[in-house]
């Protein structure tokens, strides 16, 4: 019986659900990007921490420069268990 108060304890003080890369995926999903790769590309600690993801996305052959610039890659940001979406754009030369 003893161990029931602290279970219960550890319980109450167990870090929130935070996103992972199924919620980026989904999120990629929901802007027409068929995810190639996710790179973690920063991380903020604390109470209002975020983890921020470049996503790119596999674009076809035959898609065109304009199509490569406009869909190229996304930049998420996931607060806790919520993602949004920060930029939508072309794939930088760094990231080629």
């Amino acid at each position: 019986m003893k161990l029931l108060p602290a279970l219960a304890v550890l319980v109450l003080l167990a870090p929130s659900a935070h996103a992972g890369l199924a919620e980026v995926r989904d999120l990629a999903r929901n802007y027409n990007c068929e995810v190639a790769t996710i790179t973690q590309t920063g991380m903020k600690t604390g109470q209002s921490g975020s983890t921020t993801y470049q996503v790119t996305c596999a674009l076809p052959g035959a898609a065109t420069e304009e199509e490569r610039k406009a869909n190229g890659m996304l930049i998420v940001r996931c607060n806790g268990p919520l993602c949004i979406l920060l930029r939508k754009g072309e794939i930088s030369a760094a990231g080629k």
